[in-house]
């Protein structure tokens, strides 16, 4: 996660800016046209299933490729449940269309989101 603290915020408050979930192996790149089209664009996503906790359902989504390829912008929205949870495992595809499972626990997000004032509306 990149933070600006509130010590350096013209703000006067604490700002999220990213947030990314790094793999290390080249991902799987799927371009999503966007749904309101002006002009010729794709962007590049990564499909990523997770669960927090012990959910009976797991979410999907599509993430922001970042230009590495081997990892992924987190949704704020994403990022706030993730948080939360105690744990969360997470799926996603690598180049060769391999899945690639991950388990993290989590711990208090108190310091996180209070750092990077996470859940600023």
């Amino acid at each position: 996660m990149n933070c600006i603290p509130v010590d350096e915020s013209l703000r006067g408050k604490a700002t999220l800016l990213t947030a990314n979930l790094i793999v290390g192996s080249p991902l799987k790149i799927v371009y999503v046209e966007p749904e309101e089209i002006r002009g010729i664009s794709y962007f590049p996503k990564v499909a990523v299933r997770y669960r927090t906790d012990d959910a009976k359902s797991e979410v999907d989504e599509q993430w922001s490729s970042r230009s590495d390829k081997i990892s992924a912008s987190i949704p704020k929205h994403s990022l706030k449940e993730i948080l939360r949870a105690h744990t969360v495992t997470m799926t996603v595809e690598d180049e060769q269309g391999k899945q690639v499972a991950m388990r993290f626990d989590m711990p208090d997000p108190t310091l996180v989101e209070q750092g990077c004032n996470v859940d600023e509306h």
